[in-house]
């Protein structure tokens, strides 16, 4: 930036004025308000040069007419005058500066002709010259002007030139800094404008309920003293109608008056070429005047409705009796609004067509496109079976994209779909939730069938899910029903016979009916506390606290627990430390070793090998096996191989399912292999880190 030459008049320094500039973009970089630094920069202009005084005036959004900036030297009297005066070739100063984007000085304003119309204005206050220099932007467009007064016949010093074409660059930076604010402010206005108006219109499905609804938000927004919506219907009978809807005023305001014509100010709404703002009608030579009685407009803004195949529904309309009270941000609110409206018309339409001809085969398809944003996936197959529609959500759902599937057979695209829908497809109506194969894995399918004259359309969801808690549901009340059914059948039966008289003497039998309740209701117990500690690691209460432990002795205690009950295990390995939670350890081993005596051929062996940062802890029976086909299905809730307990063996099928979610949590590794030396039987290992 150039520092201006020093005037031996002005007892000032370049570095001084550095400062004072510097200081004024400090406010500009810290959001001061746009008038403290313009009042800043006019400021070091008139302590510079004490004999004139100095304002910035600022171009409107429409770039028509300069309002106020800062002017703190200039009597208020006179700012409120100029403000908002129309530039143009012959404004004064500061309006023709403008209007030229060019330098203008009037070093005598009683007789230069650019001053006719403010010359007595000026000459109450002193004013006796003037100049004037544009505020561009970066890009080169006119912001304002920065105007310099002297009260004496004068032209402009060189000095004050340097000084002020300084000054205006920084002003520059002030007022595009805000107008930049201002614009960025006014996109997330009439963003979040047209979102709440978005919402309200795409939940609605009435054309008459759409337009009223637009007409209020538009009428409201812009404050407008009335809005009228003027849209295009087509009845069933195929004639062409105008209806209206009113916001503001009582509808019966407008009962009385003729639709718009094609008139010059409504023809480039009704031609849908244009939005139209006119700051008043009064002074707009397309103005032609209102019907008697009409409510009075001034202010007058209009927007047309067109689809986006270029169809024009309507328009909208909006009065206000003030001047200039609509905006370029209320000229693009509308525009939006305008554009939501014809979207949700356009829907509105697509809905009522399906609804009026659901058998007819293009409708059907057009309304099956309409369905591209739900969650269902929809297909429309025509009366060979070929896939016509494929919308987004079957796309996800299958992994089959659009174009893939235009022209195939849906059993191609979904495995099994015809051998599992063949029912609803002879009657192509109701639903039916089917089992197919999707990605290579078996799914279940909620499938709705709706026949039409060309076809069938399918609306189908993946229900794999529930159906999978379903499942587990009824294998919990299964389970629980059968595990609980048999202590408590041995336990009832117990005391049953400790009631019998006739018993009673006998101490033997007692005694053993006694153990019987015992071990019964030990057994209850022990299923309870596995159903809830299921249900607490599923929702995560669960608590585990590793520490280093001695693996070797957690081992020998556990195995130790069964050779109490006469039940001989190998243990092989030598000691080791793991990082584990030396309870929850005890419980997994337990469930393992257990498992391995009531599956296996007799002979269980635990063995411990450490590994570089793991040590292996392997729970080994001789056993039938598991197929590799079921090795991760037993880790899952209540899956068990033996369904029927064939073998005579009980559980609740949860055990493996703690086991492996405990050691996970302890941050292991679990799972179940062929035994090592190639024999029958299975090796359940569990890998905790070595610490």
């Amino acid at each position: 930036m150039t520092t201006p030459v020093t005037d031996p008049a002005v007892h000032d320094t370049a570095e001084r004025l550095l400062r004072d500039q510097n200081r004024v973009l400090e406010l500009i970089a810290k959001g001061a308000p746009l008038a403290s630094a313009l009042e800043g920069l006019v400021a070091i202009v008139e302590s510079r040069v004490p004999d004139l005084r100095a304002s910035v005036l600022l171009l409107d959004d429409d770039g028509k007419r300069l309002l106020h900036g800062a002017a703190p030297g200039l009597p208020e009297e006179y700012n409120d005058a100029i403000h908002g005066t129309e530039i143009g070739p012959s404004v004064g100063s500061c309006g023709t500066a403008a209007f030229l984007g060019d330098r203008v000085v009037v070093a005598d304003i009683e007789h230069d002709p650019l001053w006719d119309d403010f010359r007595e204005l000026a000459g109450r206050f002193g004013l006796r010259a003037c100049w004037s220099t544009p505020i561009r932007s970066p890009d080169g467009r006119v912001l304002g002007t920065f105007a310099v007064y002297y009260d004496r016949v004068q032209a402009p010093r060189p000095y004050d030139v340097e000084l002020v074409d300084l000054v205006a660059r920084t002003a520059a930076i002030a007022i595009e800094r805000t107008r930049l604010e201002r614009e960025r402010e006014r996109t997330l206005r009439v963003v979040q404008t047209l979102h709440q108006v978005g919402r309200a219109v795409s939940s609605r499905v009435d054309l008459h309920d759409i337009v009223q609804v637009v007409t209020d938000a538009a009428t409201g927004v812009t404050g407008a003293a009335f809005g009228a919506f003027f849209y295009n219907v087509v009845g069933g009978d195929g004639e062409r109608r105008t209806l209206y809807t009113i916001s503001g005023v009582p509808r019966d305001a407008f009962a009385g008056f003729p639709l718009p014509q094609r008139s010059r100010i409504f023809e480039p709404t009704l031609r849908g070429e244009r939005v139209v703002r006119i700051d008043d009608v009064l002074a707009d030579p397309l103005y032609l005047g209102l019907p008697e009685g009409h409510p009075p407009v001034r202010s007058y803004l209009a927007a047309p409705v067109v689809d986006p195949g270029g169809e024009v529904l309507g328009g909208l309309f909006f009065g206000h009796p003030g001047t200039g009270r609509f905006t370029v941000e209320h000229e693009e609110v509308v525009e939006g609004i305008a554009a939501q409206a014809a979207i949700a018309i356009v829907n509105s339409r697509l809905y009522e067509a399906e609804q009026r001809a659901r058998t007819e085969a293009e409708r059907r398809a057009r309304a099956a496109f309409s369905l591209e944003h739900i969650d269902n996936g929809v297909a429309l197959v025509d009366l060979d079976g070929t896939v016509r529609v494929w919308n987004r959500a079957a796309a996800e759902l299958t992994g089959v994209e659009p174009e893939q599937a235009a022209g195939r057979r849906l059993d191609e695209l979904v495995g099994g779909w015809d051998e599992a829908t063949e029912q609803l497809r002879r009657s192509a109506a109701g639903s039916q939730t089917v089992p197919v194969e999707l990605r290579g894995r078996e799914a279940w399918l909620e499938v709705a069938a709706t026949r039409f004259e060309g076809g069938i359309v399918f609306a189908f969801k993946d229900v794999t899910d529930e159906r999978r808690l379903d499942t587990m549901r009824n294998d919990l009340i299964a389970t629980v029903s059968h595990e609980l059914r048999t202590p408590v059948t041995a336990v009832y039966g117990a005391v049953k016979t400790l009631e019998r008289a006739d018993l009673r003497g006998d101490s033997e039998l007692s005694e053993r009916l006694f153990e019987i309740v015992k071990s019964e209701s030990t057994r209850l117990v022990q299923l309870v506390e596995e159903i809830l500690l299921s249900s607490r690691i599923d929702n995560g209460s669960v608590q585990v606290e590793p520490e280093g432990i001695d693996l070797l002795g957690v081992v020998r205690e556990t195995v130790g627990s069964f050779a109490a009950g006469g039940t001989q295990v190998r243990v092989t390995g030598g000691p080791a430390r793991v990082l584990a939670d030396r309870h929850r350890l005890h419980q997994v081993l337990d469930n393992l070793v257990d498992n391995a005596l009531k599956y296996g051929g007799g002979s269980v062996e635990v063995s411990i090998e450490p590994r570089s940062d793991e040590v292996h802890v392997s729970v080994v029976d001789d056993g039938p096996g598991i197929p590799p086909g079921d090795r991760s299905r037993v880790f899952e809730k209540f899956v068990r191989l033996d369904p029927n307990m064939r073998t005579g063996v009980n559980g609740t099928g949860l055990g493996l399912y703690i086991g492996r979610e405990l050691v996970e949590r302890m941050g292991g590794r679990m799972w179940v292999d062929d035994r090592p030396d190639g024999k029958t039987g299975s090796a359940f290992v569990v890998a905790l880190p070595a610490c």
